[in-house]
């Protein structure tokens, strides 16, 4: 069985064997996903040429998703810096800082030790 995930539908299917093009071809109708979809197998970019073996995750990455992600990163890092800085300035040991993505856009959960 293959793992297949787009957005938030997982589902598992008997695609072991076939090619990543035409797992995508047989789930358009099912997952609508856009042509310039990404494709990641066990976490790992692949052409649509790969060979799907059991197992195996796949999952189809919106191109719209992608930019978000990397948006939600780049957050990330520059709100750690931030708060990172700001205990440096006060002359204070400078904490560890974790944050963790909410539910919400922009929500963060901030944890902070020594």
């Amino acid at each position: 069985m293959i793992t297949i995930v787009m957005w938030v539908n997982s589902f598992e299917l008997d695609y072991a064997g076939k090619s990543v093009e035409e797992a995508s071809r047989l789930l358009k109708p099912i997952l609508n996903h856009p042509p310039d979809c990404k494709t990641e197998v066990n976490g790992e970019p692949v052409t649509g040429k790969y060979i799907l073996q059991e197992g195996d995750g796949l999952e189809f990455l919106d191109p719209r998703i992608l930019a978000m992600r990397e948006e939600k990163e780049e957050s990330a890092d520059v709100l750690t810096k931030q708060i990172t800085m700001s205990f440096s300035t006060l002359n204070c040991v400078t904490p560890k800082v974790e944050l963790v993505q909410g539910t919400a856009p922009k929500q963060w959960t901030v944890s902070i030790s020594y």
